[in-house]
């Protein structure tokens, strides 16, 4: 017991460093009152399949902007709602939103990477933004952004929206990605470190040089890869790039998913792939992260003096609440929850990569 109690002990207090290391260095997106005027043409690249509960809201957004040098494209990607029709309705409206009608999905490409290759290559932009339809933005984003990816000198910028959560469902699903990403990863050696394992990004929010990403090869380099983003982003770190990935504060929010259902399958989708190791090292990592945070709770009631690793767990979660800008209280209270639904979806995302059954907006992925 003695040597397992050491052991969570110091698994905890590493992760509490790293989660107070975020919470003081973790870039985020700020107003210090100064904004650049020397902006250069920005397109808001948006792939958009099935999303007419949406789009309407992120295209009223974003013609809110204070960013003065913008073209927004939509690429309907075959959508059987109301998707286009929609974006049609804005286009005629406002002569900076253009709707492009997708083509037909090649082999060998995935819906959303074909999407991203096609929307580029109709781009006139210096800076290229991709932009799913769920972020919403403040009308100064843009320009903070811009601002941001100019003065820090980098060829690629990513954000992680604030997530908006709204049933149980959510609660006990969307908060594993913030978690995830900053309970194990420094964000801010991502810019400052050239080393390749510190690296992440998010396809919901993503900008690019147009020149550096065209070099790269662009989607098509990464055309059949499921969680694309994390690849484009692992490529331009091993090359020497650049690049930095942000928190979205107030500034930057996104409801990724509306129940349950649709998160269950959206992390099963990418959980897997995302983390680019043999099933092995998944199935242990999984493992090691369930006994890390359970069997703690379990032993307090059997030695007291294992209060230290919970109080620890406590304040882990205390700490990335306030990062991630939600409720500590739901935090905590959820906690137990998402940690089971970690290792139910980890499961669940290696069988169904394994067996070739991925699917995400009635098209197969794996």
């Amino acid at each position: 017991m003695d040597i397992y109690y050491s052991l969570i002990t110091i698994i905890h207090l590493i992760l509490s460093m790293i989660i107070a290391y975020n919470f003081y260095t973790a870039p985020k997106i700020k107003n210090n009152g100064a904004l650049s005027t020397d902006l250069p043409f920005l397109s808001v690249l948006i792939p958009a399949r099935n999303e007419e509960k949406i789009i309407s809201a992120c295209l009223s957004n974003l013609i809110q902007s204070s960013y003065p040098n913008l073209e927004i494209k939509v690429l309907d990607d075959h959508s059987k709602d109301r998707t286009g029709e929609i974006v049609r309705k804005y286009e005629r409206k406002y002569n900076n939103i253009k709707l492009v009608e997708g083509r037909p999905l090649p082999n060998g490409w995935l819906g959303k990477n074909w999407a991203c290759h096609q929307l580029a290559n109709k781009a006139s932009g210096e800076l290229l933004l991709f932009l799913d339809s769920d972020v919403l933005l403040h009308n100064l984003s843009l320009n903070l952004i811009v601002d941001i990816f100019n003065q820090k000198k980098v060829k690629m910028l990513s954000v992680f929206p604030t997530q908006i959560l709204g049933s149980f469902g959510e609660w006990i699903v969307v908060p594993l990605m913030d978690w995830l990403l900053l309970t194990f990863l420094p964000l801010k050696k991502i810019y400052s470190s050239k080393n390749r394992l510190y690296a992440a990004a998010n396809g919901q929010f993503i900008m690019f040089d147009r020149k550096t990403y065209f070099e790269l090869g662009g989607h098509e380099a990464v055309k059949n890869k499921i969680v694309e983003d994390m690849e484009l982003v692992r490529m331009m770190k091993s090359l020497g790039i650049r690049i930095i990935t942000l928190l979205g504060n107030n500034f930057i929010k996104c409801r990724m998913y509306s129940d349950f259902r649709s998160a269950f399958n959206g992390f099963t989708k990418n959980f897997f792939a995302g983390f680019n190791v043999s099933t092995l090292v998944f199935i242990s990592i999984l493992g090691l992260i369930e006994i890390s945070f359970f069997s703690p709770i379990l032993f307090t009631f059997l030695e007291p003096k294992m209060i230290l690793p919970v109080s620890l767990i406590i304040f882990e979660i205390i700490i990335l609440a306030m990062l991630s800008r939600h409720n500590i209280l739901l935090r905590l209270v959820f906690f137990p929850i998402q940690i089971l639904m970690l290792a139910v979806i980890g499961i669940n995302s290696l069988i169904a990569y394994q067996n070739g059954s991925i699917t995400w907006k009635d098209r197969k992925v794996k």
